[in-house]
């Protein structure tokens, strides 16, 4: 497998790649690109979502996904959701309800994430150790991939009640550092009372940046719940589009 890498990528490549993993390790690299990210560059982007819910054993039907966009601004001068006047009026005329979960789809931390994810990566990799660090290929480009536990922060509420949990990243990086995509998986289960529970977290990242700053261009998100015999499922689909 590594001498077929080593056949396919360019010398060039694979010489700045073996040169960017030979001192610091690949989660220092990671980390200082997060680090470089230029959070005040001003960056103004349409957010799509395509959100499904599902109760697995429901008897009602599936009332479809829910699909939403907003556009947001972020820079030195602040950060803001701008909605389409047009497209709420139209929306408030089928209903209140429907209004309500077109404003309620996209919220301020979630487009937040999306167009300034660098900070909160850094946040969650405190205390975060590398497993394993690979030269690989994402989309036909020679990078390395990471594989990172992150560790998890303390909650004094919530660790009385899990018996398991564990969470492993898969982090494709260029020879700078820089994350080209992603991949998170989390599982826990536990017990309150007399009820058992069981949940799981997946996430599947693709980043792009804009002018030095880090942004997601597509994130899926899919989250399971399972208690007293009924299991939820939760899809989100956000597309991020740089706007002039």
């Amino acid at each position: 497998m590594v001498r077929r890498l080593f056949m396919k990528a360019s010398p060039f490549a694979l010489a700045v790649l073996i040169a960017g993993s030979a001192g610091a390790s690949g989660l220092d690299d990671f980390r200082a690109a997060l680090r470089r990210s230029e959070s005040g560059t001003p960056v103004r982007a349409r957010i799509e979502v395509v959100k499904q819910e599902q109760t697995k054993g429901e008897k009602k039907p599936d009332s479809g996904p829910t699909r939403a966009s907003v556009v947001v601004r972020s820079g030195p001068d602040g950060f803001a959701l701008e909605w389409e006047m047009a497209k709420l009026a139209a929306l408030r005329k089928v209903s209140q309800k429907s209004l309500r979960k077109h404003l309620e789809a996209i919220t301020a931390t979630e487009a937040f994430r999306l167009v300034d994810p660098a900070a909160g990566l850094l946040d969650a990799l405190d205390g975060a150790t590398l497993l394993e660090e690979k030269i690989d290929r994402h989309d036909g480009v020679p990078c390395r991939r990471l594989v990172i536990r992150p560790e998890r922060k303390p909650d004094p509420e919530i660790d009385a009640l899990l018996k398991e949990f564990e969470a492993s990243w898969q982090v494709w990086i260029d020879a700078d550092g820089w994350p080209l995509a992603m991949k998170t998986e989390q599982r826990h289960r536990g017990r309150k009372l007399l009820i058992s529970f069981k949940g799981s977290h997946e996430t599947e990242y693709r980043f792009g940046r804009a002018a030095g700053r880090l942004i997601v261009e597509r994130l899926k998100e899919v989250s399971s719940s399972e208690a007293m015999g009924s299991e939820d499922e939760e899809t989100s689909e956000f597309t991020v589009t740089l706007l002039d």
